[in-house]
């Protein structure tokens, strides 16, 4: 008795001891137990040593009480979104700034709250029930947010308003126009690209053995391209495929996070790679055909440029771009030239030809950067994000705008279903990973939905060019590939 009444008189030290075992046992046990994590360990502390400095100056015990408690709960969820629960693979951040969020937000608000739950203590018999029910459920509710956001209560009622409002997965708009064709259930990398040379885009499906390629009309086979190096070696999700001049194929590693950017034969072999700056990776690699000679070129960004290569890796020309990242390369379309469009560090939006011709330059708002560019029946537009598709032409002057709903838009594409109509909009929209739900919208010139469909997994959208100019519409949404076309 004498104890707990002495922890309940003097709570700044028990507390404070607590919170920094919690935080010594978890950095390094969580580390792997990597000396490393000694520094990261002495930083969690800073809300512990503010407590049992200022709890010493303090009369009253319940502040102390209130800020020392938050803060255990508070580390309890962070590190349990961390070390348990990590959402992602930059999780651990959250712990080099916990401890400053938590002495400069969580203490402060925590200890106002104590202060009041001891005024109510004082109060009456009624004031400690309530202070027993509130300050536990309050301390479980922080540990909780921090843990598991997803499970908040408020989260899980909202979630579940929205769940009611979009239904479950289905074709919504387009059932009797448009018809799903399975193309392959197999797990593998799908994408397209003109591979033989010949009018039209081939669909090629790769996995590490190899890439067959199919016509994207007929959904004939074409033939096989086998890859003959170590298995497993050549092939990754930031890989494609390419034509070179000679006729060959290879396959160009395009670059994400901080893999390599070069080029190689189907064997493994590296035919030349891109590294402008030997200090730091590039960002990326695209191949693509701008000037419509027959000959791939490359678009490669680094941290201080934009270039196009030739087919060999020579760099024809480059123009200074500050941390820049390649949003999409665009085809000449009529009286437009081609563009290689590049975001500098979300705060500018530029625009090239092939020639590396300046075509615009104009500032963006980083929370606002284009998503897309696409070829539409409004012409060339460059595609905002938010809960509709915002269109801006090459000024910035608003085109148009697709509402979305309960759907954020993460994507956009122009796609000609046919050669007798105008290029429609398709666009690709998700609400948050919890809820799961995910929208592909096709409206045509008239800005009606002539296709709505919801997914619970994330559909991915290929729109190889038909010989005709036309489109087709090939579907990945984790299940297989299935072709969407007009009955």
């Amino acid at each position: 008795m004498r104890a707990g009444k002495a922890w309940f008189e003097r709570p700044r030290v028990p507390l404070a001891v607590l919170g920094t075992v919690l935080v010594w046992v978890s950095s390094i046990a969580g580390s792997g137990f990597s000396p490393l994590s000694i520094p990261f360990a002495l930083w969690s502390t800073l809300p512990y040593g503010v407590l049992w400095i200022a709890g010493s100056r303090l009369q009253d015990r319940w502040p102390v009480l209130g800020a020392g408690m938050a803060a255990i709960a508070a580390d309890v969820g962070i590190r349990a979104a961390v070390f348990v629960w990590p959402r992602g693979s930059t999780a651990a951040i959250a712990l080099v700034f916990s401890p400053a969020y938590i002495t400069a937000i969580v203490m402060p608000v925590a200890a106002v709250a104590g202060w009041l739950l001891g005024m109510l203590w004082r109060w009456h018999l009624a004031g400690r029930a309530i202070v027993l029910t509130l300050g536990p459920i309050a301390l479980g509710l922080l540990a909780l947010g921090l843990a598991r956001p997803e499970l908040f209560p408020t989260t899980v009622l909202a979630r579940r308003d929205v769940l009611q409002r979009i239904g479950p997965p289905r074709v919504v708009v387009g059932g009797d126009a448009f018809e799903s064709v399975p193309v392959t259930t197999n797990s593998a990398w799908y994408l397209a690209a003109d591979l033989d040379g010949q009018s039209g885009d081939e669909l090629a499906i790769v996995d590490h053995t190899g890439a067959d390629l199919l016509d994207s009309a007929t959904l004939a086979v074409k033939g096989h391209v086998p890859f003959t190096g170590e298995p497993g070696r050549l092939w990754g999700s930031f890989s494609t495929l390419v034509r070179l001049p000679d006729g060959r194929l290879a396959v160009a590693q395009t670059g994400g996070g901080f893999s390599r950017t070069r080029l190689q034969d189907l064997n493994g072999a590296e035919l030349w790679e891109y590294h402008p700056d030997p200090k730091l990776p590039p960002t990326a690699l695209y191949p693509a055909d701008l000037d419509a000679d027959g000959s791939v070129e490359f678009y490669g960004a680094s941290t201080d440029l934009i270039a196009r290569l030739d087919s060999s890796g020579r760099e024809v020309w480059r123009r200074p771009a500050t941390l820049a990242s390649i949003l999409n390369t665009m085809p000449g379309m009529g009286d437009l030239p081609p563009w290689i469009v590049a975001i500098e560090y979300g705060r500018k939006l530029l625009v090239w030809d092939a020639e590396g011709r300046a075509l615009m330059e104009r500032a963006i708002r980083a929370d606002d950067s284009p998503l897309s560019v696409v070829d539409s029946f409004a012409g060339r537009s460059f595609i905002h994000g938010g809960h509709s598709a915002r269109a801006f032409d090459l000024e910035g002057k608003p085109l148009f705008d697709v509402p979305m709903g309960d759907f954020t838009v993460s994507f956009a594409l122009g796609v000609r279903v046919s050669t007798s109509e105008a290029p429609s909009l398709a666009i690709v929209g998700s609400t948050d990973r919890d809820t799961s739900r995910y929208r592909l919208l096709i409206v045509n010139a008239d800005r009606r939905a002539v296709y709505d469909e919801v997914f619970d997994r994330y559909p991915r959208v290929i729109t190889p060019r038909r010989a005709d100019g036309s489109h087709a519409i090939f579907i990945n949404d984790g299940r297989g590939l299935r072709l969407l076309r007009k009955r």
